[in-house]
């Protein structure tokens, strides 16, 4: 091969790979920017997950999946648009180039914040809901084929189960076997506070002597304490342990359980759930000042949640 030979080839491969870049580039067009540790990406035709370090940016595209561990966090940022992926979830680009944003929420939640609405088409699916035309900041969540939807900022449209439907600004939507809805205004917007307004009983704490009662993960004393509830606050009650010794309550961004025999309320037949039913709470560890400004809205300032907020980076 001579000398001339080499060169030219050499150019070629320079020009191939410079195309291969420029065209993964257009179709990428999106980052990825870990949050908190605990997020592993699966590149669109590749078998093996990547574990991806705290901090890390890096660039996506179509056919890419995300998956955050129970404290993992991490923002995809595409133009004027940022998706928020919270712990315990599993994100999709279906499709992904400069003109469209096909995403699907397999599990868990994300909240989306638009500074202005990009004209691209845009679709999101979770579960039997498609979001086709989003609002300036909403959040969405799916756990066992329940999903809840919340709007911050302005109106949300879609289809759930091929039927139009809106979602107005502080609404929340709940849907599993019909599709609910609650005003979610005077609080934080968190999905816990959907299905207490939902399906919890009014009840007011009542200590006994006592300036507050313990909430606990689970229904018995072999369950660590969360916090506590002081006396006279409402709750919503939510279940009951087998022998009614305990009650589930919505608490803070979640639930927690509490003595029976310190609550004064009218509720019956509540929901029966075994001994076993301890709590997960959701938990943001270090949230930084870009995270609180999107969690606020939704699950409120950290001084008022610190079972929800872990060591957060306060602003001022």
């Amino acid at each position: 091969m001579t000398r001339r030979s080499a060169a030219k080839i050499s150019f070629c491969v320079v020009l191939i790979l410079f195309g291969v870049f420029a065209v993964y580039a257009q179709e990428t067009a999106a980052a990825l920017e870990i949050a908190g540790e605990g997020v592993s990406v699966l590149r669109g035709g590749a078998v093996n997950w990547l574990n991806l370090p705290a901090d890390a940016l890096t660039p996506i595209g179509s056919g890419d999946l995300i998956r955050t561990d129970g404290y993992g966090r991490a923002f995809v940022d595409y133009g004027m648009m940022r998706a928020y992926i919270l712990p315990d979830s599993e994100f999709a680009l279906t499709e992904f180039s400069t003109e469209r944003m096909h995403v699907e929420l397999a599990s868990g939640r994300v909240i989306f914040a638009l500074d202005s609405l990009p004209a691209l088409d845009f679709r999101l699916q979770v579960g039997r809901m498609v979001i086709e035309e989003p609002s300036n900041l909403f959040a969405v969540q799916i756990q066992d084929g329940i999903l809840w939807l919340v709007s911050a900022e302005g109106i949300i449209s879609g289809l759930i189960d091929d039927e139009p439907f809106a979602a107005t600004a502080e609404e929340g939507v709940r849907v599993g076997e019909a599709v609910e809805r609650v005003e979610l205004t005077g609080g934080a917007m968190s999905f816990a506070r959907i299905d207490g307004l939902l399906d919890g009983c009014p009840a007011t704490i009542n200590g006994r002597g006592e300036a507050s009662l313990n909430v606990r993960v689970g229904p018995s004393t072999a369950y660590d304490v969360l916090g506590s509830v002081p006396h006279g606050l409402n709750v919503f009650l939510m279940a009951t342990n087998p022998d009614d010794t305990r009650y589930r309550i919505q608490f803070l961004n979640g639930f927690g359980w509490i003595l029976s025999n310190a609550v004064v309320h009218d509720c019956e037949n509540l929901l029966e759930l075994p001994y076993s039913a301890g709590e997960r709470p959701l938990r943001i560890v270090r949230a930084s000042t870009d995270e609180l400004t999107l969690l606020r809205p939704f699950f409120g300032a950290p001084e008022d949640d610190l079972i929800f907020y872990i060591l957060p980076q306060l602003e001022g």
